[in-house]
């Protein structure tokens, strides 16, 4: 609700008149008019005037007259408007001194009065100030009139859309957060201008993209319990209007914030009902059987419907928050699955038609390749495992331990495959489950040094390459020529490595006990020396 020296500019004798320096403070606020007439004048400025001078008083000191432009802008003064060439010929040290602080000198034309510019200013400053909170407290009044409760959000984004003349879009940040697609396409907000609206908290006039043609906007911030979790924008910018849509943007957040606060408190209510519920059915051996049945129509589960638990463990770093985000980008994409939390880790109860491995296996991969068009959540997910297909409580349960094993052994036994995926299936986990029940690391080490470390260190000793022989010789499934073929020797050649490896571990390798002997070997020694 300010009137600026630009604005003045365009009103009464300031129309004939010329800005001759300090350019830089067009936009500076104007709230009196004033003369100087009297040296003394300074004890009674507040701050933001327009003065006009004729500098009569100071006509015979270059000294003060440098001393005036430093004083009033410490003062705060708007401007200067001097009549010049009356009563002094030059005040070259005058526009020296006010581009040093950027206040504008105006010159006055020698047919245009004092009273010219006077009256038009003064009332076009008092004018402005009423017209201008007229308007707002009216147009104020009726957004506080559109409840978004009754109305609808679409309602209140027209509304306003209509008050700016200009389109208006709102932009969620979390998922979860329902929010009107927009008519046209608009580029998101960069980083660094999401970042300013983050630190400022109020309206900003930034550069936008709608339709790959840059516009002029105003955008606020949506701000709930100080974090900004979304931005309205005005698609325009109308000058003559400007400061009414920057109060009317900022008023439309401040009710947008009520609106997202509210649908924050309902998405909470609903997660924390879905944890508990998750937990009492995948957690607890004497789970609360009565809350189960209570809210499992809520939640469309079935104990007669095939599932599958897909546990997602996530970095350290990561918040709860940032958790809704990765649940919310798959859960679309899958009609009757259940998502949530169990110990601050994100579980995905899945519908699956079919028990079979296979089609596991297909609809699982689907999920993984949705997560992968989202790689900033993809960042966070440390590794995802998946259990059993299983049907009814127990069954459930069982599949979450097996899920969360899967999802703990897997980056320990995901190099043996060289797979870059951080998914494992339990299925898939093969003798790492059996290894793992019956794991005691002492016991582990010692059989591994009976049985790998040898090879380790007879390749260490003369520079060859036996322990990469016994990897190739299991994942070719004992098959002499193929392995032969991927070590790149003589089918010979790798007979003698094999007898040498007899040798050097005491197994028999012609023996089906000695080949299950050094290949548990070789798969404790992935257990133990994962990462």
């Amino acid at each position: 609700m300010t009137t600026t020296i630009k604005d003045l500019m365009k009103s009464g004798g300031l129309r004939e008149c010329k800005i001759i320096a300090g350019h830089s403070g067009v936009e500076r606020e104007v709230k009196y008019v004033t003369i100087m007439e009297v040296p003394d004048i300074l004890n009674w400025l507040k701050g933001g005037e327009l003065l006009l001078t004729s500098l009569y008083p100071i006509k015979d000191s270059v000294e003060k007259q440098k001393e005036l432009i430093e004083q009033l802008a410490s003062i705060g003064t708007a401007a200067v408007a001097i009549k010049p060439y009356r009563f002094v010929d030059d005040i070259q040290v005058i526009l020296v001194e006010a581009e040093k602080y950027g206040m504008p000198i105006i010159e006055i034309p020698k047919h245009i009065s004092y009273l010219d510019i006077l009256w038009p200013a003064v009332n076009e400053i008092f004018e402005s100030k009423v017209i201008l909170q007229e308007d707002y407290e009216q147009a104020e009044q009726l957004l506080q009139e559109i409840s978004i409760e009754e109305y609808g959000l679409s309602y209140f984004i027209d509304s306003l859309s209509g008050l700016t003349r200009n389109p208006i879009t709102v932009e969620n940040q979390p998922l979860y957060i329902e929010t009107p697609l927009p008519a046209k396409e608009i580029a998101p907000l960069l980083p660094q201008q999401i970042e300013e609206l983050a630190l400022m908290k109020r309206s900003l006039r930034m550069t936008r993209v709608m339709n790959n043609e840059e516009i002029e906007c105003i955008v606020a911030p949506i701000v709930v319990d100080k974090e900004c979790l979304g931005h309205i924008t005005c698609w325009g910018v109308n000058e003559g209007h400007l400061k009414v849509d920057f109060a009317l943007m900022n008023k439309a957040s401040t009710l947008l914030s009520i609106e997202f606060l509210k649908q924050k408190v309902k998405h909470d209510v609903q997660k924390q009902y879905v944890n508990n519920f998750l937990v009492e059915l995948l957690t607890q051996e004497g789970h609360n059987q009565k809350f189960v049945e209570k809210y499992a129509a809520e939640f469309a589960f079935s104990a007669d419907s095939l599932y599958a638990v897909v546990y997602i463990a996530t970095t350290d770093q990561q918040n709860g928050e940032q958790l809704d985000e990765l649940l919310a980008a798959v859960h679309p994409f899958y009609k009757g699955s259940i998502v949530g939390e169990v110990s601050r880790q994100s579980i995905l109860l899945l519908p699956i038609q079919h028990s079979d491995f296979v089609s596991l296996r297909a609809d699982i991969l689907d999920l993984y390749q949705q997560l992968e068009r989202h790689p900033e959540l993809m960042e966070m997910v440390s590794h995802i495992g998946v259990g059993s297909c299983a049907k009814g409580i127990t069954e459930l349960q069982n599949s979450y331990v097996e899920a969360k094993l899967a999802c703990d052994l897997g980056p320990k036994v995901r190099h043996k495959k060289m797979e870059d995926r951080k998914l494992t299936f339990y299925d898939e986990l093969g003798i790492f489950k059996v290894i793992n029940s019956l794991s005691n690391e002492t016991t582990m080490k010692t059989y591994c040094e009976e049985t790998i470390e040898p090879i380790l260190a007879f390749d260490e000793q003369r520079q060859t390459n036996f322990f990469e022989t016994v990897i190739a010789y299991f994942e070719e499934n004992e098959h002499l020529q193929r392995t032969a073929e991927r070590m790149n020797v003589h089918v010979n050649t790798l007979k003698y490595r094999l007898t040498k490896i007899e040798k050097l571990t005491g197994l028999n390798l012609k023996t089906s006990e000695g080949k299950q002997m050094l290949y548990l070997g070789l798969n404790i020694y992935y257990l133990l020396h994962a990462g």
